[in-house]
């Protein structure tokens, strides 16, 4: 079980964000009532993110509309 001290968290909020706080917030509170063991590390450095995958066709939100009729 990973421990994040007051001073650990509060020294890398500052370097976040805020999209970023958000998660953490986010994980805090999944912490808090016991939905999470731990907060994840996160993406380890040097990490990228796949590319955007292109769909060709009707938008999805088109589908589901006319699918709801």
């Amino acid at each position: 079980m990973v421990k994040i001290t007051l001073e650990h968290a509060t020294g890398q909020g500052k370097a976040l964000t805020t999209e970023q706080d958000r998660e953490l917030r986010f994980a805090e509170h999944l912490l808090e009532i016991g939905m999470l063991d731990h907060i994840p590390e996160g993406y380890p450095p040097g990490y990228l993110a796949p590319p955007p995958i292109t769909v060709t066709g009707e938008p999805l939100s088109e589908t589901i509309l006319r699918e709801r009729r």
